[in-house]
This record gives C-alpha cells, structure tokens and sequence, in this order.
C-alpha cells in the first residue's frame, strides 16, 4: 500500500511541476550555449551606462522578457555586456606569485643553515622571485574577466524546458 501511495505522490507532483528556466548566451553559428540558472549571480551593464553591477537572478519571466532580481526587474533587451571571472588567471596569479615567494624563502633558508660561504642569497635569486610575483600579479589583473558583448554575434535568450507535455515526436 505505500509503495503505491508513493508512486502516485511522485507520478502527480510532475503534473504540478512548472519547467526549469534557463538564461542562455548564444554565439551566432555555434550549437554550443553557456547557461545560467535561477540562483546563479550575473554581472552585466547596461548598454547606455558604463558601470558594472551584480545581482542574483530570482526568476525569469519568459513572456515580459524580464529577470527578476532582489532589486527589481531587468528587462533582457538593456543589458549591453555580460562579465565573467576567469578561473585559469587566478590559478596561474597564485601559482606565480607562490613560487616566487618560495624561491626566495628556500635560498634565504638554504643559505642560513648550510654553513658554506660560497652560498648566498644572490641578486639573481631576488631578480627570479620578483619578476615571477610581478608576472603572476600582472596576469591577474589584466586576465581577471571574460567580457561578453552583446549584439551582432551573441545574443541573450531566455527558455523553459518543460518537465512534462508533448514533445516533437510523441505524437
């Protein structure tokens, strides 16, 4: 009896169940989009301002073309750019900027306790773990964001997949 109770709660929940909607980015001649989903936070500008903001999407109004944040309402024909923080340019920031640090700490700890006097901290030493600092904070800096221009080639479009109903081929 609760094997079959259980069946038709979960059977009548998907009649019930609205789709999920996605806010997707296309590039013209490309079958491959990036999405974004409801809860997931955007950092867009307006197309007649030259400001960045940050919100988090609420919900998204399909028929009004409206994302729907804590703020307010967005209409999706306003936003003029998208912005995205690149993952590889703070991994390769860190990376450099450790392994300069480590340079210099290793030489310095290298040659406080070997005991030779031909070892020293040398300028080349100070040169290598400088420019490898300055290169990875560099890196970070001008590498940090991925600006997405919306117009010609890439457009911002908003769908529902249904949960259930009447797909292409089912008859």
């Amino acid at each position: 009896m609760r094997v079959i109770f259980l069946l038709l709660l979960f059977s009548s929940i998907s009649f019930f169940a609205s789709g999920q909607k996605i806010l997707q980015i296309e590039t013209y001649g490309r079958a491959k989009t990036e999405k974004l989903f409801i809860g997931q936070g955007i950092t867009y500008q307006l197309k007649d301002s030259e400001d960045w903001h940050y919100v988090v999407i609420e919900d998204l109004i399909i028929d009004q073309q409206l994302i729907q944040t804590v703020r307010g309402y967005l209409k999706l024909s306003e936003i003029g750019a998208l912005r995205t923080e690149r993952g590889w340019s703070k991994a390769t920031q860190v990376s450099l900027m450790t392994f300069g640090a480590a340079w210099s700490a290793f030489a310095l700890v290298g040659y406080a306790t070997d005991g030779r006097p031909e070892t020293s901290y040398r300028p080349a030493d100070a040169v290598v773990s400088a420019t490898t600092i300055a290169s990875g904070w560099l890196i970070g800096k001008i590498f940090k964001y991925k600006k997405i221009k919306l117009g010609k080639r890439k457009n911002l479009r908003m769908i529902e997949i249904p949960i259930q109903g009447r797909f292409p081929g089912n008859g």
